[in-house]
């Protein structure tokens, strides 16, 4: 499982074109995900992720949130 916080983050063309193999690279991996903090331009960034790699992480407003989501996205 992961937990990426973005909460206060910038982006730019360098740190997405990163975030966009990181989620390729792990598929393998990751069997649940969520993402905290999401705002602006990170959310424009994250739909295209989404799109390119057709992968789909929960998403949060807070810290707290995700702890229940992700183990209700394994169960």
């Amino acid at each position: 499982m992961t937990l990426t916080v973005v909460t206060g983050s910038h982006c730019d063309l360098k740190i997405s074109d990163a975030l966009k193999g990181l989620t390729e690279d792990n598929k393998p991996y990751v069997i649940a995900g969520a993402i905290v903090g999401l705002s602006g331009l990170m959310k424009i960034i994250y739909s295209a992720i989404v799109r390119i790699t057709g992968r789909s992480f929960a998403t949060f407003n807070d810290i707290e949130d995700p702890k229940h989501g992700l183990i209700s996205q394994v169960e």
